[in-house]
């Protein structure tokens, strides 16, 4: 039986936009509290850390902003009619290079930024195709 990883996010307060945990050797190792994986997201929304093994193992996320407020976390991909309106952390996608995607954001934020991945931007959020600054 395997074990389920827990991943614990912490975003800039307010944050709400694309973010990226990048996988890069020569980074630091993400912090451990617990036996949980913390990956605390900086301003620009790039994090990069030395391995992404984490994200790529069966796991359980929690997602908190810096101030302490609470930040759910979406079960799922986006689903139409696309009217879930509140504010989460969704998954997006992670690459052949070792990055791996995410937003702060809406259900139809989420379909937008699945469909438009070549014109994703950190610190954007997708609206119908184009990205839009917060």
């Amino acid at each position: 039986m395997s074990t389920i990883r827990n991943i614990k996010f912490i975003l800039p307060a307010g944050f709400r936009s694309v973010f990226i945990v990048a996988e890069d050797r020569d980074a630091p190792s993400a912090r451990r509290e617990n036996e949980v994986t913390v990956y605390e997201i900086p301003e620009d929304g790039l994090l990069r850390t030395n391995t992404v093994q984490p994200l790529r193992e069966w796991h359980s996320a929690t997602a908190m902003f810096s101030d302490g407020r609470p930040l759910t976390v979406a079960t799922g991909g986006p689903i139409e009619p696309y009217d879930k309106v509140e504010i989460q952390l969704r998954s997006l996608y992670s690459d052949a290079n070792g990055r791996t995607y995410f937003l702060v954001g809406t259900e139809s934020e989420q379909a937008d930024a699945l469909k438009n991945r070549s014109t994703l931007r950190l610190g954007e959020i997708q609206k119908g195709g184009r990205p839009q600054s917060d």
